[in-house]
């Protein structure tokens, strides 16, 4: 059986149960392209096919790892601290402590999470006495949390600081705002007025009043043409920066650390008795410009989203080395995208080259294996990206169902109370494209395999074996990976769907999606005061799924939508039980 799972991730055929899938995904994909008069439309068929789409989204019968299920001792750490971490995600954001620009989505978001310590503590106890945990163990867990949730205290420490500072008259006027940005960009080509921001506990965004390529109305027309020109090379900084591949995460976008005013810096550091070296690299975690008209597509996105992957867990880590997965390969390769706490001494590619008696030779099993070690790594970080999208996406379509008359714009096809398969479908091929590039091009690009024979023959150049060996590599890659590594999603008239890396990943984000979608409808009932009954805690499931993910990413990703059936939901109920228990008491 062709199962979806780690070990199964080089099959050459797909599950027969998945192939009606990769059909209705086909055809998502092919409604993002069309003139903007269609969309509506577009939009319509769209959600229709989603529909199907959940509705076929039947997982595989495949084994579950024993070390997953409801009475292992692992499984209970991990739960038992992803509850823990549930009821810090109110500390990830606020409402605005300033706000200029008038977001409504930022007055009031709808965690489920419980917001006083007493409450908390009642969960605490739950949850203690629902899986027995003792003092000292329980006090173990939380401790182990700290190096992931220490940097919060101090984002709300520097803040409070920038808040302070902001007091002082004139800082939020017109022509202050615009200084402010300047602290942050260096020069800036807006005038008074042109400039707003908000403020919360962990995040500050600049907002601008673009339309495209350059500003909106008056703002635009009232400039000569060198103004104009000025405008559109800071646009163009920003639209080139405008990529997933950031490595200041939670934070997107265009920054520039030489750019940041020294006198702030200084002013920041000596307010909260911290290294400037120390505000600088909290800093640029913290700050982004967002067009005006669409503050309220990226703040909850933003702010609610993404921040807490950052705070609440190590998906920073992942973002850390998203930029290099096209990197090109080289002979050393093989441990550069190794997940943190797995086995780092792996064999590289160099080693698969063979030398005994003056001539080289390829171990071909060897070969392959540094290649499918090395590509499950970049596709790895790859794939982290994408479900970070898919977790924001689900933290905005839990605030359009808790809130359905102030639903949240999107630039998906699909409303803001679905999640966004359309968009997962863009972000999981690009990065499966871009880890996927160093070897296409080393398979057929004359430059690269010499560039890759140059510094695979430093020792002896003149190896007369090297050539052959280096050739049977590359042969390798063409007949048995490169055809893999393709993303077109139209299967054809086969019998057999053949399978490559980006199917199965999508397939598997498409089983995920059909689970957080059944989860996402309690937010439906409203969220006030729904810790007490944690069944109903849509924020609570996706905490748990995005720690179960990090505790091995690379096997957990397949898992994601089993756990929520086989263990997830059952340890909810557990101790939903134990906390009426301690609620009853009191």
């Amino acid at each position: 059986m062709n199962l979806l799972d780690s070990a199964h991730f080089f099959d050459r055929v797909l599950p027969e149960s998945h192939a009606g899938l990769l059909e209705l995904l086909a055809r998502i994909e092919a409604l993002t392209r069309g003139p903007k008069e269609t969309k509506s439309q577009r939009c319509r068929e769209a959600e229709a096919l989603y529909v199907e789409l959940l509705r076929r989204a039947v997982p595989a019968e495949e084994a579950f790892p024993p070390e997953y299920q409801l009475d292992a001792p692992e499984f209970q750490r991990w739960f038992a601290e992803a509850v823990l971490l549930w009821l810090a995600l109110g500390q990830t954001s606020s409402a605005p402590l300033i706000d200029t620009v008038g977001a409504r989505t930022m007055q009031s978001f709808p965690l489920d999470a419980p917001v006083d310590a007493s409450a908390a503590a009642s969960v605490e106890r739950a949850l203690c006495q629902a899986f027995g945990f003792g003092d000292e163990a329980f006090h173990s867990l939380r401790s182990g949390l700290d190096h992931v949730t220490s940097n919060l205290t101090f984002k709300h420490q520097l803040t409070s600081a920038l808040a302070e500072y902001l007091d002082q008259p004139g800082r939020l006027s017109d022509s202050g705002r615009v200084l402010l940005m300047r602290a942050f960009y260096g020069e800036l080509p807006f005038l008074p007025g042109e400039v707003d921001l908000l403020l919360t506990t962990t995040s500050l965004s600049f907002f601008i009043p673009r339309q495209g390529k350059r500003l909106e109305g008056w703002a635009w027309e009232s400039r000569d043409p060198a103004a104009q020109e000025r405008v559109r090379a800071f646009l163009a900084k920003l639209d080139a920066a405008n990529v997933a591949e950031t490595k200041r995460f939670p934070s997107f976008g265009y920054h520039d650390r030489a750019a940041l005013d020294p006198e702030l810096i200084a002013h920041l550091a000596l307010r909260l008795g911290a290294p400037e070296s120390v505000v600088i690299d909290t800093l640029v975690t913290m700050y982004s410009v967002v067009p005006t008209r669409l503050r309220e597509q990226y703040l909850v996105h933003d702010t609610w989203g993404h921040t807490w992957e950052e705070a609440l867990h190590e998906f920073e880590v992942e973002y850390e080395l998203l930029p290099r997965i096209d990197e090109a390969l080289t002979p050393e390769a093989g441990a550069s995208f190794v997940e943190p706490g797995a086995q780092h001494d792996r064999a590289t590619l160099r080693e698969a080259f063979l030398r005994e008696d003056g001539r080289t030779t390829l171990d071909a099993r060897s070969w392959k294996s540094s290649v499918e070690a090395d590509l499950r790594d970049r596709i790895r970080v790859g794939i982290t990206c994408a479900l970070s999208e898919v977790f924001a996406d689900y933290m905005e379509s839990k605030y359009s169902r808790a809130r359905p008359h102030d639903a949240l714009p999107t630039s998906s096809l699909i409303g803001s109370r679905s999640l966004k398969v359309d968009l997962s479908i863009a972000d999981l091929r690009r990065q499966l494209l871009r880890a996927g590039e160093p070897y296409r091009n080393l398979a057929t690009s004359a430059e690269a395999r010499l560039a890759f024979r140059t510094a695979l023959a430093l020792e002896a150049p003149d190896d007369p074996g090297l050539d052959a060996a280096l050739d049977q590599a590359l042969t390798i890659l063409r007949d048995d990976y490169l055809p893999l590594l393709e993303t077109d999603l139209t299967t054809g008239a086969s019998s057999q769907v053949n399978s490559t890396l980006y199917r199965r990943a999508l397939i598997q984000i498409v089983l995920l999606m059909a689970q957080l979608e059944q989860v996402l409808a309690f937010a439906e009932d409203g969220v006030e005061r729904a810790w007490q009954d944690p069944t109903t805690c849509s924020d609570l499931y996706a905490i748990a799924l995005a720690h179960f993910y990090e505790q091995d990413r690379g096997r957990n990703f397949w898992h994601l939508d089993q756990v929520v059936r086989e263990s997830l939901t059952p340890a909810v109920n557990q101790l939903a039980a134990a906390l009426r228990e301690v609620l009853g008491a009191r």
